[in-house]
């Protein structure tokens, strides 16, 4: 089957396969997917394999009853030789085909994984997400993690906080509610709760000063002033 996502005459280097059976998890996986510059297009678990032209195959396997690994494994027996990333239980961990394969158990963080397998396929820089950008009059240097003021002040970045501001920049106007928010920065981790989105966000605000990270009568969390470089 043929998800609303793909396009069909999309460059192959930036074109993902999500084996997914699980349709609560798959708009994330294709959220994190997108915000790394690809295009996902996801089948059914029943789907045959092919060796067709995408990039890289994701397989998840971690809420449904299907063995991932098998799946897997018909990939390459097809001839498929780009890098997979299976998501799968615990209690039926298994070692990777090959190099090429990567197995991640609960708890997994999305972004992270998925960031991975889009640095395994090699795609450009500048069709990712970008080095820096501003928010307000702040400058957002995400290799120095820091936010540099036009006036020439800084303020040091934790990582999440780093990639909340990612997250919300990427989601413009549209914003974040918590929930996507704690999924796609936190993934799975236990004891992540509400309580650790509000702290962090807390001192986000203290860092950027007023009217810039918001939160409007939906719930939903948004950055005001985003701009590109």
């Amino acid at each position: 089957m043929r998800n609303e996502n793909e396009v069909v005459d999309v460059s192959a280097s930036r074109k993902i396969l999500v084996v997914q059976a699980d349709s609560d998890m798959e708009p994330i996986i294709v959220a994190c997917l997108r915000r790394e510059g690809c295009v996902a297009v996801t089948v059914s678990p029943d789907a045959p394999p092919s060796s067709k032209a995408v990039a890289a195959v994701v397989v998840d396997s971690v809420h449904a009853a299907m063995d991932g690994w098998e799946i897997c494994r018909q990939w390459r027996q097809e001839g498929f030789s780009g890098p997979i990333l299976l998501l799968a239980l615990g209690r039926k961990r298994r070692q990777a085909l090959d190099d090429r394969m990567r197995v991640l158990t609960p708890p997994v963080r999305f972004p992270e994984a998925i960031a991975h397998l889009v640095r395994d396929v090699g795609l450009p820089e500048s069709t990712r997400s970008p080095g820096e950008w501003r928010i307000g009059p702040w400058r957002v240097d995400k290799r120095g993690r820091q936010l540099v003021h036009t006036g020439g002040g800084r303020q040091k970045l934790t990582q999440k906080e780093l990639e909340l501001l990612l997250k919300l920049s990427q989601s413009k106007k549209a914003g974040m509610t918590a929930r996507d928010l704690l999924t796609e920065v936190w993934g799975y981790q236990p004891g992540v709760t509400s309580h650790t989105l509000a702290s962090h966000v807390y001192r986000l605000r203290r860092k950027l000063g007023e009217g810039l990270l918001l939160r409007d009568m939906d719930g939903q969390y948004r950055l005001s002033g985003v701009q590109e470089d």
